[in-house]
């Protein structure tokens, strides 16, 4: 839950309050949620909460252990939404409003992998080739087109120089922590003390 965002409110004898004053962005889903902290005069029951909009169906959803997701239809488009919680038969509270404003998200296609704008990059020891992790294998661009590091058949050999080995080592060790990969898992690529085996 650590990339969740909450939405916090206090839940006396007969009145919610919405601790946390929050606009949401629309267009928000899946890790919002309404979190509650209840006097103690709610022990033991079973805590709803209501979620309300103009133009959205009305949502109860049981709170557990003091949390409920808001549903992401409530955050499809701007608007205001109401919450509210009850138990039992019947034991209820006011309600708070959160503000949904309109999002600067715009529909479409998230770009490609960047392609470089040239085959090489200029580093302070010299020119390296581009490099990419990409399928599982790291790859360079060199000779007009993608080419893994090592391991076969029109694999490229990189220039066996220190300022080389250190801006691979360091694409690689960047690669490995972006895309969750145990280090030296990869067959081909030994990353050891700075220096590419």
């Amino acid at each position: 839950m650590k990339n969740n965002v909450f939405l916090d409110f206090d839940v006396g004898d007969l009145m919610l309050s919405q601790i946390s004053v929050r606009r949401i962005p629309s267009g928000n889903r899946h890790f919002m949620f309404a979190r509650f902290k209840f006097s103690a005069s709610w022990s033991g029951l079973s805590k709803i909460a209501v979620f309300l909009k103009a133009g959205v169906t009305t949502v109860h959803a049981p709170i557990v252990d003091g949390l409920v997701q808001i549903p992401n239809e409530f955050m499809a488009e701007p608007g205001g939404i109401l919450v509210s919680v009850y138990a039992g038969d019947r034991r209820t509270v006011n309600s708070a409003s959160i503000q949904v404003i309109k999002s600067g998200y715009v529909e479409g296609s998230p770009p490609g992998p960047p392609e470089p704008s040239s085959a090489y990059v200029q580093t302070e020891g010299g020119t390296v080739p581009f490099i990419r992790f990409s399928g599982g294998q790291f790859e360079v661009f060199a000779e007009g087109k993608w080419r893994r590091v090592s391991g076969g058949d029109g694999d490229v050999d990189l220039p066996d120089d220190a300022a080389t080995k250190a801006y691979v080592d360091t694409a690689i060790k960047s690669a490995i922590e972006k895309h969750g990969l145990e280090p030296n898992a990869h067959p081909n690529l030994i990353v050891d003390g700075g220096k590419i085996n």
